[in-house]
């Protein structure tokens, strides 16, 4: 199998999706909630012989298809479907025609002259003309299509016994355990030529995963932090956070009850990757060791280690997060420029990290049926009684919760878990649900998220630029300091250290935002193929959706908001941090 590396990389795109230009849809690579979830086709030689059985929907981390096209041309589910999908093609195409009468003449002026804006005005009185008739002729068309696959939507619908494949437009059936047997027993040279368009991807991709570091070794007063994370001093911020990772998850105290000395380990990779891992203590740290570096604002490692990776307690229900993967996987962040910036945290559709989060949703998937079915059994046998199950789920919740960032992805899971329900429920839970309004209340949703996501990271890159953290200080300012009196000498330590706490509060924001995007799109994605696994009956698979309403709200019972987990942790990664400034 290929090394875990760097792979081909995937961009952010912030497309404005609106004609006046004032709402702004972040479209996120690999974190996408339009898809029905990341349904993998099974090969050949573990397909049943029945032509139905053909799980393919869209990748893990692919987005809608649909959206790469002007006018949308594609066969609609139903009535309702169809009318949505026709209106868009009339709006965009009464919007592209207006737009083209005004740009084109400008456009033409500019480069052209008064000729090139006489042609440009001939081109845009065309296009007003044309791309209007254009969307209402194909808006007409998907509304006669979707009106005329309405039948068979009722008829699927009631029957329960297939799903709708957003890409390939047809009724297909799905089943978890097949999928299961292909993408858990994959190899990532598998998957990658599964999923690559040509055999050019793959090379690419395969070129991507070789990349060698050549810079040269520097010379460094000491090597203990490199040492530590088991890099060399020309390691890559990439190289360091894979180190960390690794090294992170080896020692954890958790994985080693029976030595004593775990935790002290532990401590000292934290302590190592926030230093070699900021640009600006780095350069302290090689030129002046340990002692450039006593000063600075650190958070504990154990909280470090839980705002990035997690908690061991929630891998069955959330698995790996992909903040998590990103640095196992050693992706480099080039911190200089703020839209590049953004994009390292938002990325998410790499071939590597597509491989990883399929395994991911499967797995997850798999333990929340195995926990639903526990459900399922009892109130089949109980007549309706689910006594048990709610005595388990608030056991569990109360372990969960044992701490302020769990508590508070306790909240986040639970949230999920009732939206989930009430939207496969419909009319069997609500009115409301089922008129499509939880679907109305999830979208507005993700794009708050996504919306929180990028001003968290913009916000911290400016900070950071703000406070100079963001390049090394310069020799001279170092040699001004160390003249300087010992009043503004102190005045300045703390100035510093403000500033870096302020920079890691913003910076607990970001990765927080990030976070639950991740959880809930991937949550999404794993109740999806709980509710369309047809390896059960529809009876089960309604009980199912019953029982993630129980746990839903079993588990946001008992969790926190996100501001009062946050401030909590906040307030106590300051106090730990100004603890530390004072020894």
């Amino acid at each position: 199998e290929p090394s875990v590396s760097n792979w081909d990389r995937s961009r952010l795109k912030m497309e404005s999706l609106s004609p006046a230009g004032n709402e702004v849809l972040v479209k996120v690579q690999g974190i996408d909630d339009k898809s029905p979830g990341a349904f993998t086709e099974v090969p050949e030689t573990v397909k049943p012989s029945s032509q139905e059985t053909t799980p393919k929907i869209v990748e893990a981390g692919e987005s809608d298809p649909e959206l790469d096209h002007l006018f949308s041309t594609r066969k609609p589910k139903n009535a309702i479907a169809g009318f949505g999908s026709g209106i868009k093609n009339i709006g965009k195409g009464i919007f592209m025609g207006v737009g083209a009468a005004v740009v084109a003449p400008v456009y033409g002026a500019k480069t052209g002259g008064v000729k090139g804006a006489f042609t440009g005005l001939g081109s845009g009185l065309l296009g007003a003309v044309v791309l209007p008739v254009v969307g209402v002729a194909t808006g007409i068309v998907q509304m006669g299509q979707g009106v005329v696959s309405t039948p068979e939507a009722i008829y699927e619908g009631v029957k329960g016994e297939k799903t709708w494949d957003k890409t390939k437009r047809k009724w297909f059936r799905y089943d978890l355990e097949e999928e299961a047997k292909t993408v858990l027993h994959e190899s990532e040279e598998e998957f990658i030529k599964r999923v690559s368009k040509s055999n050019e991807d793959t090379v690419k991709a395969k070129k991507e995963g070789q990349k060698i570091n050549n810079l040269p070794k520097k010379k460094v007063k000491e090597l203990e932090y490199y040492e530590i994370l088991g890099v060399d001093t020309n390691a890559t911020p990439g190289q360091i956070k894979k180190a960390y990772y690794i090294q992170a998850r080896k020692l954890h105290p958790d994985k080693n009850p029976n030595d004593p000395s775990a935790n002290a380990k532990f401590q000292q990779v934290g302590t190592a990757y926030q230093v070699l891992s900021d640009p600006a203590l780095r350069e302290k740290y090689d030129r002046l060791g340990k002692e450039g570096v006593d000063d600075a604002p650190l958070m504990d490692s154990s909280a470090f280690y839980m705002i990035i990776f997690g908690s061991d307690k929630f891998d069955a229900y959330v698995g790996q997060l992909k903040l998590a993967t990103m640095m196992m996987l050693g992706e480099e962040n080039d911190m200089e420029e703020e839209d590049t910036y953004v994009e390292s945290l938002m990325s998410g559709g790499s071939l590597h990290m597509r491989y990883i989060q399929g395994k991911r949703e499967v797995t997850c998937a798999q333990s929340l049926a195995k926990l639903l079915d526990r459900f399922v059994n009892e109130v089949d046998q109980n007549d309706g009684k689910c006594d048990e199950f709610h005595r388990f789920a608030t056991a569990e919740a109360k372990i969960l919760a044992s701490n302020d960032i769990g508590g508070t992805l306790l909240s986040v899971i639970g949230y999920v878990y009732v939206e989930q329900a009430k939207q496969y429920l419909g009319f069997k839970h609500s009115f409301g649900a089922g008129i499509g309004l939880v679907d109305l209340r999830r979208t507005g949703h993700t794009i708050a998220n996504k919306f929180r996501v990028v001003k968290s990271s913009i916000k911290g890159y400016k900070q950071a630029k703000r406070d100079g953290l963001l390049k090394p200080e310069s020799n001279s300012t170092e040699d001004k300091a160390e003249t300087s009196g010992e009043d503004n000498e102190e005045e300045e330590k703390k100035k510093m250290e403000e500033k870096g706490m302020q920079s890691f509060l913003v910076m607990i924001d970001t990765i927080w935002n990030l976070g639950v995007l991740d959880v809930e799109s991937t949550l999404r994605h794993v109740c999806q193929k709980v509710f369309m696994d047809n390896g059960v009956n529809v009876h089960t698979r309604l009980k199912r959706a019953e029982g993630l309403l129980v746990l839903g709200n079993v588990f946001r019972e008992h969790g926190k908001t996100s501001k009062e987990g946050l401030d909590a942790f906040k307030d106590q990664m300051r106090t730990q941090m100004q603890f530390q400034s004072q020894e």
